[in-house]
């Protein structure tokens, strides 16, 4: 498969002078974790599209998804990415089912598959509003799984799951990354997500000059 790249230059008006984040990935998992208010979820909200208070540059395989001074601005639904915010983003009067099946381009051979590793099968048939905020959070996981993304976001992905379920989902979810070739970024506050998912991790609020890695 192509290596991919995903160039990331990006400030935001209230950090301090001279503090950005930039980054090239071309595979794998970088974590961020930092306090409430550090910029986390802005810079998770400006790869994925939707609108932040960013500035600077976003470039994927050489197009670019965000650019402030060139006043570029691709939609999410024009970028090869998938996101997972922590409200969630599902429909309550769809079943578990209906939204793993009806992403655009959601990928059968994986729907099986991910239906067994976030253990949704006795909730299969149920709609949103009948599960508890766990099941919910593992249904929001599942829809970024089977869709054809390159690139997978995710803020706190395993809140409200409780750690006998959270640690055997971060292995399985680790591994499919792998096999899958992507590129993706964590937003979490419990380190020990982030050493089990990430093979860098970012600590907000960051240096002048750059990132500090955990």
């Amino acid at each position: 498969m192509p290596s991919r790249r995903l160039q990331i230059d990006l400030t935001l008006p209230f950090w301090e002078r001279g503090q950005h984040l930039q980054t090239s990935l071309t595979g794998g998992s970088l974590g961020i974790q930092g306090p409430s208010g550090s910029g986390k979820t802005s810079i998770l909200r400006c790869l994925a599209g939707f609108p932040s208070l960013a500035e600077g540059r976003v470039i994927h395989d050489g197009n670019s998804w965000f650019d402030s001074l060139r006043k570029v601005y691709l939609p999410p639904e024009r970028r090869s990415v998938g996101f997972v915010p922590q409200d969630n983003l599902l429909f309550p009067h769809l079943t578990v089912a209906e939204h793993l099946k009806c992403g655009k381009g959601a990928r059968e051979d994986l729907i099986d598959r991910w239906r067994d590793i976030l253990q949704l099968g006795a909730v299969w048939d149920r709609s949103i509003g009948s599960l508890s905020g766990g099941e919910k959070k593992r249904v929001a996981i599942g829809r970024v799984a089977v869709s054809p993304a390159r690139v997978l976001l995710f803020d706190e992905p395993f809140a409200g799951v409780d750690w006998d379920h959270r640690e055997h989902l971060m292995v399985a979810f680790r591994e499919l990354m792998a096999d899958r070739d992507l590129i993706t970024v964590i937003v979490s506050h419990d380190p020990r997500e982030l050493e089990i998912l990430c093979d860098e991790v970012m600590k907000f609020p960051l240096e002048a000059g750059g990132m500090v890695d955990a």
